[in-house]
């Protein structure tokens, strides 16, 4: 892989009980909070560049993020690097809410808004609020929740990944600008 350095983490030198004394195949370990670690799926290749510079995936303990040239993408380690925004948020049923699961996310963040409306109020095409922490420190890519508003309005989510480096972004809205987390979980 040109242009990687791989950089070991802590965990992956010893045992992980909480796995079993080692991670399956297909997963590998990842820091969690409180200087834990956890089994963790593998990479998916870097979606809609490639990654050329590490043969099209990021390696493990990695995260592919946009590069500096338009359009590429380039891998950092977890070390050093946030998680980026997570997608794929959906139902899996109707009380649970599912995403994908993000490199270097060790838990991830489940933000709600219930209006009528996302508002924008400077009509700059990023609503002004994407909601307030309603579930902090999920460590499974899933969370339970009721989706039935009150008559006219709906419930609004956002799920941002966190590692001991910081919290994810809220992703970008149709106009390129970041969403803003105006109520960051504690």
């Amino acid at each position: 892989m040109t242009g990687c350095n791989c950089v070991p983490l802590a965990c992956d030198a010893g045992p992980f009980p909480q796995c079993g004394g080692s991670c399956p195949l297909g997963t590998s370990c990842l820091p969690f909070k409180l200087g834990r670690c956890r089994c963790t799926p593998d990479p998916v290749p870097c979606q809609n560049s490639g990654a050329p510079q590490c043969g099209g995936t990021c390696p493990s303990n990695y995260v592919c993020k946009k590069g500096t040239t338009p359009g590429a993408c380039q891998c950092y380690p977890c070390l050093i690097a946030v998680p980026t925004d997570v997608g794929g948020v959906s139902w899996a049923s109707k009380n649970v809410i599912v995403w994908r699961w993000m490199p270097c996310a060790g838990w991830y963040n489940v933000y709600k808004i219930t209006t009528p409306f996302l508002s924008d109020s400077d009509q700059n095409g990023v609503a002004d609020t994407y909601g307030s922490c309603s579930q902090p420190d999920v460590s499974e890519n899933t969370a339970p929740d009721s989706m039935d508003p009150p008559a006219g309005s709906a419930s609004f989510y956002m799920v941002t990944g966190e590692s001991t480096v910081g919290e994810g972004t809220m992703g970008w809205a149709s106009n390129n600008e970041e969403r803003p987390n105006t109520q960051s979980c504690p």
